[in-house]
């Protein structure tokens, strides 16, 4: 709900959300070895903090620009309990993932394990009632967020859409984060539920056969250890 998003960003004090923003990096290139990456772009402090509209906006994901690698890397933050993870290029899908790297940088710890375990178990309704529905796999706990954003090549029109979908899981154990963005799709209606749900589900499944990850905990049985 962007109105519910606004409602609750207004409780919060402007400078401490800027500064939030750049503690996740959002401005920054991300330390990693993968060629290309490029940094986002968010608003300056004076202007984040003297125009309201801007904390507002920013509550439900416009008025600042990010990468996908980004997006990727924020949501393994979510997924990994709190500790930002530097992403590296793999040698493969087998074994014990070896790095191109010979040592990577320790991961930080930038948020509390309690506040990420919520917005999981908040992202796993997203595939359980939600817009991703769609990528439900019966027997495994499914995280995940669609997103449909309006994208401006003049900074005046928005003629077009960029519509994304990234899941989490198993959300019990994470052990991946699969992303799809969908630049300008031509099909009518689309939405990140509609565009990029299905293509991330075929990764997913793809990936519960090759990793041999076993059914998650029953759901229900979930819920039930935790009243």
């Amino acid at each position: 709900s962007n109105v519910g998003m606004v409602k609750i960003m207004n409780k919060m004090n402007a400078s401490n959300y800027w500064q939030w923003l750049k503690r996740l990096g959002i401005d920054e290139i991300p330390e990693t070895d993968l060629p290309g990456a490029v940094r986002g772009q968010i608003k300056s402090k004076q202007i984040f903090i003297n125009q309201p509209i801007e904390p507002a906006v920013a509550s439900f994901g416009q008025g600042f620009s990010i990468t996908p690698l980004k997006l990727a890397q924020l949501h393994a933050l979510i997924a990994n309990g709190g500790k930002l993870v530097i992403p590296h290029i793999t040698k493969g899908l087998k074994g014990d993932y070896q790095s191109f790297s010979d040592s990577l940088p320790e991961s930080k710890q930038v948020l509390s394990p309690e506040v990420t375990k919520t917005v999981l178990e908040w992202m796993e309704t997203v595939v359980e009632k939600g817009s991703g529905m769609d990528a439900t796999v019966p027997g495994y706990r499914i995280g995940g967020k669609t997103g449909t954003a309006q994208k401006s090549q003049d900074g005046k029109n928005y003629d077009s859409k960029i519509c994304s979908f990234v899941a989490s899981l198993p959300i019990n154990d994470p052990r991946f984060v699969v992303l799809v963005v969908v630049d300008e799709p031509s099909k009518s209606f689309a939405y990140g539920s509609t565009v990029a749900v299905p293509v991330a589900k075929k990764i997913i499944e793809t990936l519960l056969v090759i990793e041999k990850i076993p059914p998650s905990i029953d759901r229900q049985e979930h819920l039930a250890s935790k009243s």
